[in-house]
């Protein structure tokens, strides 16, 4: 068996997303706002939303040590990770892999068109 690594994700991740897009409508009508009040008018209807398309690369989620902690594990039994389940158990356990903890973000991003009265 070999891991390659790990992704952790939302279990309901399109809430999650839907809750975001709220809140970018809500940001984006406050700075239109914001804008027509600071040109002494004020928005009118709005015309036109648009969610913008934004590619989200995976940040690597295993660290360079948690690497070298499975080569670690794989020198001490070369059987794993080639299909095999491994020789004789090594007396003590081989290192932790670590997982750390990582932040999942839901970005998003809209254009609103507005009147301006």
């Amino acid at each position: 068996m070999t891991i390659r690594g790990l992704r952790f994700d939302l279990g309901n991740r399109a809430a999650a997303e839907q809750d975001a897009l709220r809140a970018a409508v809500q940001d984006a009508m406050g700075r239109a706002q914001a804008m027509a009040a600071g040109a002494g008018r004020r928005l009118g209807a709005i015309l036109k939303i648009e969610e913008q398309q934004t590619v989200d690369l995976p940040a690597p989620v295993i660290a360079a040590r948690t690497r070298a902690a499975l080569e670690d594990v794989l020198q001490m039994d070369p059987g794993l990770g080639r299909g095999g389940r491994g020789g004789a158990a090594p007396q003590s356990q081989g290192p932790e892999t670590p997982v750390e903890p990582n932040q999942i973000e839901i970005r998003t991003q809209v254009v609103l068109t507005g009147a301006i009265l």
